[in-house]
């Protein structure tokens, strides 16, 4: 049997997404597992509960060699060139998820379906995404000519609290919001009201996602897991590389985004009046069909 070693960062600046992804990549593998995380124990542990916390990155060596695993993968960190150079020295294989550095050109293979360049040793394009398994269990939305419910996410920990600012001026419309703030669940329960409905992380995402007309999401996974199940996708990017997570979405009309407070709302109402952009965006979703990268990336780790 194979054995993987998971390693990620874990910040309020890096979202919540690639922790996620750590969870249900490891579950998905018939391989054994380890999940180190590096970084504020307090944003992963209602994520990932079986993550081991690490002080540096030195415990990652200490760690290679209790496990002895055949695969490290990291995800969503700028790496140094020197820390893969370091850890291909223990024979180990390595795999980066969505890492923007230099690094990538030690690894064995960097996978991120954020961008287009093709490269060896690079796994890239939209279509292998690596989505959690969970979503494949839900059919594309179907349509009615309302637009009366809307899904929101901005992140596992809603980083600059723009979800107040969206109840405040959709609410008390003739909307149904429904909420997921991550881990601002208790601090937002305050906002719930017959019209806003506020769910914890345990909640089936996928199956609230199904019941709305839209979704406003911040361009993390999560982006990708509603434009998989069909749904109108407004992206207001919260930290520095979710708009470029966007760019191969708006490059082919997938995807609508804001920058601002005043360009969300206009955007949303635009979808909620069922404009002819709406219409427009609606044909370039309704048949497409996103990648199944999971299965690439077990076929490569256990191969």
């Amino acid at each position: 049997m194979k054995k993987i070693l998971f390693v990620c960062k874990v910040s309020k600046s890096t979202g919540t997404g690639h922790i996620r992804r750590a969870a249900f990549l490891s579950k998905f593998l018939e391989s054994k597992t380890k999940i180190l995380f590096f970084g504020d124990k307090s944003i992963g542990e209602n994520i990932c509960s079986e993550a081991i916390y690490i002080k540096s990155y030195i415990d990652i060596f200490n760690e290679i060699n209790r496990f002895k695993p055949n695969w490290i993968v990291m995800d969503r960190q700028k790496n140094s060139s020197n820390l893969i150079k370091r850890l291909k020295k223990s024979g180990t294989k390595i795999l980066l998820i969505e890492d923007d550095s230099f690094a990538g050109k030690y690894a064995d293979i960097v996978w991120d379906a954020n961008v287009k360049i093709k490269k060896d040793g690079y796994i890239t394009g939209f279509e292998k995404v690596l989505l959690n398994p969970k979503v494949f269990d839900h059919k594309k939305k179907k349509y009615n000519d309302s637009a009366g419910s809307i899904f929101i996410c901005l992140g596992g920990t809603d980083i600059n609290q723009n979800i107040p600012f969206l109840i405040k001026n959709l609410s008390d419309k003739g909307l149904y919001l429904h909420v997921f703030p991550g881990s601002r669940y208790v601090e937002y329960l305050k906002y719930k009201k017959a019209d806003v409905k506020i769910y914890n992380e345990k909640e089936n995402i996928f199956h609230i996602a199904r019941q709305c007309d839209i979704a406003i999401v911040s361009g993390g996974i999560t982006m990708y897991e509603m434009v998989y199940l069909g749904i109108p996708t407004i992206v207001w990017p919260q930290v520095y590389h979710q708009k470029n997570n966007t760019l191969q979405l708006l490059e082919k009309n997938i995807i609508k985004i804001a920058d601002s407070k005043q360009e969300i709302l206009k955007v949303i109402m635009s979808f909620v009046d069922k404009t002819e952009k709406y219409y427009e965006f609606l044909s370039f979703i309704k048949d497409l069909s996103i990648g199944n990268g999971i299965k690439d990336f077990k076929n490569i780790l256990e191969g």
